[in-house]
């Protein structure tokens, strides 16, 4: 039961503190940035987070245009700038977008294991202008973020036959940050990877800032100038035939940012699709970091609508975070299904790991 506040009624912090299970006195604001704000195990408090960054997720959205260097979003009563997301780390520390020195060791990896692909990939790693983002800030290049995520690519784009990935693949990535693999990949031609079709899963908030970055970097290249981005904010409403014509309508190559509101229509849509007239597009599915920490009801949401569908998944994983006993529990749903083509240790606490779909 509720406790009642001044009045008979409970204070929304009340609220909030109860139903997400709040250490008491925690206040909204330490509750979206910090797990240990929890009550719990590991586990349990990452749960909780999630739930509570969903919630307070669905209320985002622009205040004008997307497409523009000094769009903003409304959100939690605030007016955000988009040119200086990645400072409100109170919001998205989680991005790591303000982390800004190199990671020299990850860049030596991915150059060591295929120096073309590096080549190709390691140019495009941080956005331009590189300030974007970032405020006034002019970050020494490459950032922390540009290093990994050329690192993590390479890591797929090498384990995918080189015919294969020319010929076109599509996409699914469970938890885009602020879009910045997409747009690597995208913007690296078709020599080296053709992507038609690319789909982020995300809480509506992170939607908003991979939109922006997209819309801000993407028609700058003459490589991806044609890419259209949809989001299903576009949607506007909750109404079946909205959804459905919006997940029906695909205008290769698409990036489609789908806030997690939507996921469960998405996976119907996808179902139900009629096959395609010609040879079926090879799927990979990314899941670098976020799909490996979400609760385990939430990872299996995602791993039963890919797996098995996906012929290679890119899966990075912290060792321990959010338990050792889920974090086995998770990858033992992979080696049902799949072939370990690399598992690579980074960091001293995680796993780099490419996986193909097993031979029937």
């Amino acid at each position: 039961m509720l406790s009642h506040g001044a009045g008979g009624c409970p204070s929304h912090d009340q609220v909030f503190q109860q139903l997400y299970h709040m250490k008491k006195a925690t206040s909204v604001c330490a509750a979206m940035h910090k797990h240990s704000a929890y009550t719990g195990g590991s586990e349990s408090s990452v749960r909780h987070w999630w739930r509570f960054q969903e919630l307070l997720g669905t209320d985002a959205q622009f205040e004008g245009a997307a497409d523009v260097q000094t769009a903003t979003f409304s959100w939690l009563n605030e007016s955000i700038p988009l040119q200086s997301f990645a400072l409100r780390r109170d919001l998205f520390a989680f991005m790591t977008r303000h982390q800004l020195a190199p990671d020299n060791k990850a860049l030596g990896m991915a150059k060591e294991l295929n120096p073309a692909i590096y080549h190709v990939l390691q140019p495009l790693s941080d956005p331009e202008p590189a300030s974007l983002g970032l405020g006034d800030a002019q970050p020494r290049q490459p950032t922390l973020n540009a290093c990994r995520h050329t690192l993590l690519l390479l890591l797929l784009l090498h384990h995918i036959p080189k015919a294969e990935r020319q010929a076109g693949v599509h996409v699914l990535e469970v938890g885009g940050g602020y879009g910045n693999m997409a747009r690597m990949a995208l913007l690296a031609g078709a020599a080296t990877v053709s992507v038609p079709r690319w789909t982020v899963f995300d809480m509506r908030q992170s939607t908003l800032v991979q939109e922006w970055m997209l819309r801000m970097t993407l028609p700058r290249s003459l490589h991806a100038r044609n890419v259209t981005v949809r989001s299903t904010r576009e949607i506007g409403s909750a109404d079946a035939d909205a959804i459905e014509r919006f997940f029906g309508s695909v205008a290769e190559p698409q990036v489609t940012l789908v806030d997690t509101n939507h996921f469960n229509s998405w996976a119907s849509a996808t179902l139900f699709a009629a096959p395609p007239a010609g040879p079926r597009t090879p799927l990979v599915a990314i899941g670098t970091h976020s799909w490996s920490e979400l609760p385990w009801e939430a990872f299996c949401q995602y791993f039963n609508a890919i797996a098995g569908r996906a012929k290679y998944i890119l899966y990075a994983t912290q060792t321990a975070w959010p338990s050792r006993a889920l974090v086995r529990r998770k990858l033992a749903r992979f080696h049902a299904l799949y072939d370990t083509l690399i598992e690579q240790p980074f960091g001293g606490n995680s796993l780099n790991i490419v996986f193909r779909l097993k031979s029937l």
